[in-house]
């Protein structure tokens, strides 16, 4: 599984530019040697949450709390991972805004 998508703080915190983790696969990132197993898990459910442990480019590991989600964009199916520094406290969940109807 490659990344399709990352933000500058998956890029800060990683220590990657946005291209190379985008060529990446989730395993390159991953330190737990169940990656796939726990990935297959993941998809099964479609959510998860939890605690992993992240290897940096610099090859040094750092631990986030972390939501994650299955949902459809544009007709294909993407998950998505919010990560936040352990122990922290996790960001506000948002919901999108739907525009109201344009009027005639």
């Amino acid at each position: 599984m490659h990344y399709v998508a990352v933000n500058e703080y998956a890029c800060e915190v990683l220590g990657y530019t946005r291209q190379e983790l985008l060529s990446l696969m989730v395993s390159d990132v991953g330190t737990s040697k169940d990656v796939a197993s726990r990935f297959a898990a993941f998809r099964d459910a479609g959510h998860e949450s939890g605690s992993v442990r992240l290897r940096r480019k610099d090859g040094t590991t750092i631990r986030l709390d972390y939501r994650a989600r299955a949902t459809t964009v544009a007709g294909m199916m993407v998950y998505v991972f919010v990560g936040w520094p352990a122990g922290a406290s996790p960001p506000p969940a948002k919901r999108a805004r739907r525009s109201a109807p344009a009027r005639a």
